[in-house]
């Protein structure tokens, strides 16, 4: 769900407020509107707490032989490695944790993308990757 809104000078809100289809946002939008303004802090704490996770997770990807993190913004990460994508792919299913794999397209390599977590989400599944990579073999 998006929502959104128009900040700015009156007579350009106004001007702009002429061409905006009336009943433009429906009820249950302008319910979550209402309980993110009063949810706010909460909301921003658990946007923190994600890119705090996210740089922790990056770094420690970043830093797992044969893993290469993509550069990212996003509450997941891309990411490549030196053994087939697949087989890592299998290693993490089997231990239980979800990923989604993507195939090689155009110019980009075959990847699996990660979704942020919870620290201990984040360890479990940094815990299956290296346990995965290790049982392929050199």
């Amino acid at each position: 769900m998006r929502i959104g809104f128009l900040v700015g000078p009156p007579e350009i809100v106004a001007e702009i407020d002429k061409v905006r289809l009336p009943y433009n946002l429906n009820s249950v939008s302008q319910m979550a509107a209402g309980f993110y303004l009063d949810h706010e802090a909460r909301f921003i704490a658990q946007t923190e707490e994600i890119v705090r996770e996210r740089a922790g997770l990056w770094d420690a990807l970043r830093k797992t032989a044969g893993v290469h993190p993509w550069p990212t913004d996003a509450n997941f990460i891309f990411f490549t490695c030196d053994r087939d994508i697949n087989q890592v792919y299998a290693a993490l299913v089997k231990r239980g944790v979800l990923v989604k794999k993507f195939d090689a397209s155009g110019n980009a390599p075959p990847a699996i993308r990660v979704t942020v977590g919870r620290r201990e989400e984040n360890e479990a599944f940094l815990k299956a990757l290296r346990a995965g990579v290790t049982t392929l073999g050199a």
